[in-house]
């Protein structure tokens, strides 16, 4: 689709054999849009809500305000984010469309959601990871002062919103050898996406895990209330 990307998974290991063809065309069908079940329509809202973390605050705004009715599947608010959110997504990969650079932005909360969708040996689906590895992002950047307490808390609250019933978070621990294994990786190095504001993105490859397990613990305290 919009990506161009195709890939596998190798044994624990997340995207490692794969393709980029460039889509001739991408259609986004309102038919079938309205066509999802509720937890459909959270997978799609949490990775657009990604992206407008990542790129544009106007689309995170929206999905904030209308987080409630998203999630009822109103047609019409649902066919927005998934406009805005294939738009702002098309801009980067034509820029970057093999993930030299800029495309590693489309990763924020991959790092640690890639551990989580491994470690439950893909149980739990990509989406519901993907926002567990946001809200441990989120605490990540406000642990290091990038991102505002507010801004922070609103993210966590939304992203809250998005996921069904709670599962487990792994370790550190049991996560970070697979985090090491991620494909961002560079120099042996682990590459994390933060956010030093909504819509603002920083990557940076020196979080270990003592900093992560801060973020994990701190990322509990909502994910259980």
């Amino acid at each position: 689709a919009v990506g161009g990307k195709s890939a596998v998974n190798v044994g624990v290991s997340k995207n490692q054999v794969g393709l980029f063809t460039i889509p001739k065309r991408v259609v986004l069908d309102m038919f079938a849009l309205s066509s999802l079940p509720r937890e459909q329509v959270c997978e799609g809202l949490v990775e657009a809500y990604k992206t407008g973390l990542a790129l544009d605050p106007e689309l995170s705004r929206f999905i904030e305000k209308q987080c409630a009715e998203l999630l009822r599947g109103d047609l019409r608010a649902v066919a927005h984010v998934a406009g805005a959110s294939a738009e702002a997504k098309g801009r980067v990969v034509t820029v970057d469309f093999r993930e030299k650079g800029l495309r590693r932005v489309l990763n924020l909360g991959h790092t640690y959601g890639h551990a989580v969708e491994t470690w439950h040996r893909c149980r739990i689906s990509h989406g519901q990871s993907v926002a567990a590895g946001l809200i441990v992002m989120a605490e990540l950047s406000r642990g290091r002062g990038l991102l505002s307490e507010a801004d922070a808390a609103r993210v966590i609250t939304t992203l809250l919103s998005m996921v069904g019933e709670r599962f487990a978070l792994p370790t550190v621990e049991q996560a970070w050898p697979i985090i090491l294994t991620d494909k961002k990786n560079a120099g042996g190095r682990v590459t994390f996406v933060l956010l030093k504001g909504i819509g603002d993105h920083v990557c940076v490859d020196d979080v270990g895990p003592e900093e992560l397990a801060a973020a994990r613990i701190r990322a509990l305290q909502s994910w259980q209330a």
